[in-house]
């Protein structure tokens, strides 16, 4: 039988979006739906929910097999939620739907003063076209729709690439999250492979818009005959080409790398293998 909590219509309890002072538009009342048990115990400020738990607010949804809230509880005031815990078990992970972009883990903690969110335990984030894997945890910004985490290994399924480095902030702004929409940049020992080459680069850019990836700094691409040295690189995903910015190349005068061939950009091409 499958219990009910409306936490106060209206969105008494919410997580919360006014910045420094200025009011922001009132939230979509929040549920939380509990297939066992709910429990709520105001004096201290707790509830907690087990079973299959949906927590709906919006087009934000989070499942997850038990789910604790710690809430004010301050007299004369509207009650507002402080913390939320959702914890998975070994069948059944937290995870979290809004939009396009799915978020998967063993554990999530919510902190509403900083909307800052945290996905433990092998976390997955997911929109159509990138999936994004780390040992590390993950966190979310809903204030300036900003992702971070640590070691991330970015997989793009259709192209066959896969992209890791030491670092990993990802934009999460546009309202439809896609490989196309989004943006990320990535720090330290930036590694791309595909069947056919490597990239390193101590710096990485994806620009979703643009379909492109643009390396910088100590960047080389190789394959198993050679390897091309440059300080700036831009590869599409679409094309599969590598380009060496002129003005800022290790490479001979006039030439770009273009996968397996170094072609001339000048009125003389030479041609080579890469």
């Amino acid at each position: 039988m499958t219990r009910t909590l409306f936490i106060f219509l209206f969105a008494i309890f919410n997580l919360g979006d006014a910045v420094q002072g200025i009011a922001a538009p009132t939230p979509p009342p929040l549920t939380v739906r509990s297939s066992k048990r709910m429990r709520c115990d105001q004096k201290v400020g707790v509830c907690t929910a087990e079973g299959h738990v949906v927590i709906q607010q919006g087009a934000m949804r989070l499942t997850a097999p038990r789910v604790q809230l710690t809430f004010s509880n301050d007299k004369g005031q509207n009650p507002e939620i402080k913390t939320l815990h959702a914890y998975g078990n070994a069948q059944t992970p937290v995870i979290l739907n809004e939009g396009n972009l799915q978020a998967v883990g063993q554990r999530a903690f919510y902190e509403a003063n900083t909307q800052k969110a945290w996905l433990y335990g092998r976390p997955r984030l997911q929109t159509p076209g990138i999936t994004v894997t780390s040992l590390h945890p993950f966190m979310l910004n809903r204030r300036t729709r900003r992702g971070y985490v640590q070691q991330p290994h970015i997989v793009f399924p259709d192209e066959k690439t896969v992209i890791r480095g030491a670092a990993m902030s990802i934009n999460l702004e546009a309202a439809k999250l896609s490989k196309e929409t989004l943006l990320i940049d990535l720090q330290d020992n930036v590694l791309l492979a595909s069947k056919t080459h490597s990239l390193n680069a101590r710096k990485a850019h994806y620009d979703g818009p643009q379909g492109t990836l643009t390396f910088m700094e100590h960047v080389s691409i190789a394959d198993d005959r050679q390897t091309l040295a440059a300080h700036c690189l831009t590869y599409s995903l679409k094309t599969q080409t590598a380009v060496a910015h002129p003005r800022s190349t290790d490479l001979p005068p006039g030439q770009r790398a273009v996968l397996k061939t170094v072609i001339a950009t000048d009125a003389s091409p030479t041609s080579g293998s890469l």
